[in-house]
């Protein structure tokens, strides 16, 4: 990477290519050199430190954990198609579907045993 493109660079861009490991040591001394020279204060060595570790967080850990079974609550439809979205955006679009499939299961089964409660207990 050339030198005046390191100094295009803004201050997250910089800290975000310094904790990446899979660059070669000539560019990663480039880049630490236009880090000190930028002098950044404590405070904002520290925000730059907690915007990447929010960013970078394991999203794995939230895309197994499932909410709950989209058949035994099928009317929880925000929290589902939220889950839904979520893990399109994350490239598991064949558990999006299945997960949306098990949501249709559980609104035809609500609907099933609310039409059969309707049947059963019309002449009451």
């Amino acid at each position: 990477m050339e030198p005046h493109k390191i100094a295009l660079l803004d201050n997250y861009q910089l800290y975000q290519l310094l904790q990446n490991h899979a660059i070669d040591t000539s560019t990663l001394a480039a880049l630490k050199k236009e880090y000190t020279s930028r002098n950044l204060s404590g405070y904002e060595q520290e925000r730059l430190a907690q915007k990447y570790a929010a960013a970078h967080t394991d999203v794995n850990a939230a895309l197994e954990k499932k909410p709950w079974s989209p058949i035994l609550t099928g009317f929880a439809y925000n929290k589902h198609f939220r889950y839904i979205a979520f893990l399109k955006v994350h490239g598991r679009t064949q558990e999006a579907k299945q997960h949306l499939l098990e949501l249709y299961l559980g609104l035809a089964l609500y609907f099933l045993g609310f039409i059969a409660f309707l049947l059963l207990f019309r002449t009451l």
